[in-house]
């Protein structure tokens, strides 16, 4: 029985100590699910009081792993390597999904994949500072996508196998220009039989988010204000304990700060009182996991002043009443006979090119005719008719109500929608259209989605995640705060090109 020392920094910011073993014998397949977040990671590291690589041996997944319930998810590991393993994580015939993690300072490699059965799926992580990066033999078939790989010394990537090439696409490996060693560039090099294109211009995949909101507001001088900042991740769901920075960089408070930590919602404020007349604009900040700092958009603050001296209105001069002239009667006209209004031709499919298109203009009924003309009707279930915002539409509760149509497969997608919100739900996500087919292995998702977020529902996101045969996982998001989606209709759409 081998035992390993996992350090988590809990919540509380204390440390808790876990120890996690695997065994050789029967039973039940051993898997670790270490699953940390952006604000609260997990850290497996050295115990000296001066840390180096090769301190301690690694995290070291063997032929009994069950990989499909092994994951570590917003991890660091640091300072390993010591002994045979000579790695911070270790794959024997074993396939963990490593997702958001960091490696770096091993004594050898920060990832090491070994044997036909060992397939990891490596994806938006940070992999700096060892000798080699990742380091595939014995016919391990290793996945590396959206991830930072820079600085290590020898390769980036290296494959002993020729007979096999690794899926090393959208990486960003330190240059611009790409990779050294095979490829073309100045970044960390790659081997041999390493697909590495195409490759990114920086490290911008696997975004969280920041958005301030109220966008603008007006009060008078002598009064507080207050900004709310909300992080989410790249799924779209709220970030905790994330130190939040508000700055003022622009208007008569300019240079003002304040700091926060997001609470379970997301969610961190900064509130000032105005002093001076003018317009603020503020804007927040946090550092990422990976050391990257995420910047809100602009918002603005105008301060008035709460008086002002009143300017008298002068009492009008009467002016003397004109005598009044006869108004001399109209001819009459003969009245004209009504033209005759033509029989109206149906509406011309207002997305001609679409593969799907739902106007709602049925009235009644329980299909959404697919007016594109491809026959991809959708079938109603529980949503009421009623007037839209041109013509029919439909009423949903916001419950179980919805518009279920075919799966339809594309590798790009643009989605848009007239929709009018009648109230906000704070307590869950108010979904426009949900197309994300959802897998207990994150990384398995795939799909794309248009809601409002939960405990911001004036932010509406726009998510697609992407998965090829190889298990290439992208994921974009991008999202607008409305600051009032309540009691108005809008029109919202967004788009992915690969």
């Amino acid at each position: 029985f081998h035992q390993l020392l996992l350090t988590l920094q809990g919540s509380g910011g204390f440390p808790v100590k876990h120890y996690v073993g695997y065994s050789g014998g029967s039973g039940t397949p051993p898997a670790l699910k270490a699953v940390g977040t952006s604000g609260n990671p997990i850290t497996f590291t050295s115990n000296a009081a001066s840390p180096a690589p090769g301190d301690w041996r690694g995290i070291r997944f063997s032929d009994h792993t069950n990989d499909a319930e092994t994951i570590m998810d917003y991890c660091t590991v640091e300072y390993g390597g010591h002994s045979g393993e000579n790695s911070n994580i270790y794959c024997n015939e074993a396939s963990p999904a490593i997702q958001r993690c960091l490696m770096r300072n091993s004594d050898g490699n920060g990832i090491l994949a070994t044997g036909s059965g060992a397939h990891p799926l490596i994806s938006c992580s940070t992999i700096r500072n060892n000798n080699y990066g990742v380091y595939a033999q014995s016919s391990a078939n290793p996945t590396v996508v959206n991830c930072n790989i820079h600085g290590n010394t020898s390769y980036g990537i290296y494959n002993a196998t020729s007979s096999l090439t690794l899926a090393a696409a959208d990486n960003w490996w330190g240059h611009t220009s790409g990779p050294s060693g095979v490829g073309p560039g100045s970044g960390d090099a790659v081997s041999n039989s390493v697909d590495y294109t195409p490759w990114m211009a920086s490290f911008d995949s696997c975004l969280e988010t920041i958005v301030l909101s109220p966008a603008s507001a007006t009060n008078p001088i002598g009064s507080q204000h207050t900004v709310t900042a909300t992080v989410t991740n790249d799924a779209l769901e709220p970030v905790a304990d994330i130190a939040v920075s508000f700055e003022i960089v622009f208007g008569p408070h300019a240079g003002a700060t304040g700091t926060d930590t997001t609470d379970s919602n997301g969610q961190a404020t900064f509130t000032y009182t105005g002093t001076l007349e003018g317009t603020d604009i503020i804007e927040a900040s946090f550092t990422d996991f990976h050391g990257r700092t995420i910047t809100s958009g602009p918002v603005t603050k105008t301060w008035e002043s709460s008086s002002s001296t009143p300017t008298p209105t002068p009492t009008p001069t009467p002016s003397p009443t004109p005598t009044p002239e006869p108004t001399p009667s109209p001819t009459p006209s003969p009245t004209p006979c009504p033209t005759p209004s033509p029989t109206p031709t149906p509406a011309a499919c207002p997305c001609p090119d679409a593969e799907a298109c739902y106007s709602f203009d049925e009235g009644n009924g329980n299909v959404a005719g697919d007016s594109s003309g491809n026959g991809h009707n959708g079938a109603i279930a529980g949503a009421s008719w009623t007037i839209g915002n041109d013509g029919s539409g439909l009423s949903f509760d916001g419950v179980d109500d919805e518009v279920s149509i075919p799966v339809l497969n594309s590798e790009e997608v643009s989605f848009s929608a007239w929709f009018y919100k009648n109230a906000n739900n704070p307590l869950r996500y108010s979904f426009i259209f949900d197309g994300i087919r959802t897998h207990s292995n994150s990384q398995l998702n795939e799909g794309f989605a248009l809601k409002f977020l939960k405990r911001n529902p004036n932010v509406v996101g726009f998510a697609v995640v992407t998965q090829n045969s190889n298990g290439r996982r992208k994921l974009r998001t991008a999202s607008y705060d409305l600051g009032n989606s309540v009691g108005s209709w809008y029109h919202v759409a967004g788009t992915y090109d690969k």
